[in-house]
């Protein structure tokens, strides 16, 4: 949501992913910084829940259910989730083969994350 106020995007209701680039190549160092934080955040999360779920999935009876029975448990899953609708997105409205198709797999990966984060919570 961010990026929508910072980046410029004349013509289009948000920005696309040359929008975002175009703002790091030549914006100032307050903008390259807040889009490289995002990122490195987004790399961060991505980076915990893989350490989550291989912890999980790998050794059974690891994550109690019964222990933890709360919707809090399916944040996590939300928020992937979430992430693969912004990333699919990108995919839908660029015209750059390489965005298409790096946003349409990532954005794929993210939503079968969010299914093998929910199952454990089931």
């Amino acid at each position: 949501m961010y990026l929508m106020f910072w980046v410029p995007h004349t013509g289009r209701p948000v920005p696309i992913f040359e929008d975002i680039m175009a703002a790091f190549n030549t914006g100032t160092m307050p903008m390259k910084t807040a889009i490289a934080a995002l990122l490195l955040i987004g790399l961060l999360a991505l980076r915990q829940i893989g350490h989550f779920l291989a912890r999980v999935l790998s050794k059974g009876g690891v994550f109690d259910v019964t222990a933890h029975n709360s919707f809090a448990q399916l944040l996590p899953a939300f928020a992937l989730a979430m992430v693969a609708v912004g990333l699919s997105a990108s995919a839908a409205m660029s015209t750059v083969p390489v965005v298409v198709g790096s946003s349409l797999i990532v954005s794929t990966f993210c939503g079968q994350a969010r299914k093998s984060h929910a199952v454990p919570a089931e």
